[in-house]
C-alpha cells in the first residue's frame, strides 16, 4: 500500500517500504504492549500515519482485530468504536481525534490474517 486518499483527493496516508511490517505476533516486538493480549497464532503490525489537518479520523479494517494508535505521548485514546460483524469489507472502525503534522503509528494486533486491509477516513 502506498497511499490512501479522501474523496476530495487530499492525501491522508503515505507508506513507504519499511514503514509497515506484519508478522506473527510472537515474532514482532511492538513499541508498547497492545491494549489487548492475543494468541501466538495471530498477526501484528505497524503502519505510519501523518495527517494534514486537525480532525477526527476513522481507522477501519476488513478483519476482526485490535487497533491502537500511538503518538509522541503514547497511546491515543479512541473517541468512537463500531463493529459490523456481518460485513466482510469493513469489519471494525475506531475513531481518534488527531493533530496535523504529527507522526502516529497504527498498531494492529490479533489479526487472523497477515495482511489486513486498513482504511483511514475523516469521521463525518
Amino acid at each position: 500500500m502506498t497511499r490512501i486518499h479522501t474523496r476530495g483527493g487530499e492525501r491522508l496516508l503515505e507508506s513507504r517500504p519499511g514503514h509497515r511490517s506484519n508478522a506473527p505476533v510472537a515474532d514482532l516486538k511492538l513499541p508498547a504492549e497492545p491494549g489487548r493480549a492475543h494468541g501466538a497464532a495471530t498477526y501484528a503490525g505497524l503502519l505510519k500515519l501523518r495527517l494534514p489537518r486537525t480532525s477526527t479520523y476513522r481507522i477501519s479494517t476488513d478483519q476482526r482485530l485490535w487497533i491502537d494508535l500511538v503518538g509522541p505521548d503514547g497511546v491515543v485514546e479512541s473517541t468512537k468504536f463500531a463493529m459490523q460483524p456481518g460485513c466482510d469489507k469493513l469489519h471494525k472502525s475506531v475513531a481518534f481525534r488527531l493533530q496535523p503534522d504529527v507522526d502516529y503509528w497504527i498498531r494492529i494486533s490479533g489479526s487472523p490474517t497477515p495482511n489486513p486491509v486498513p482504511l483511514i477516513t475523516l469521521d463525518r
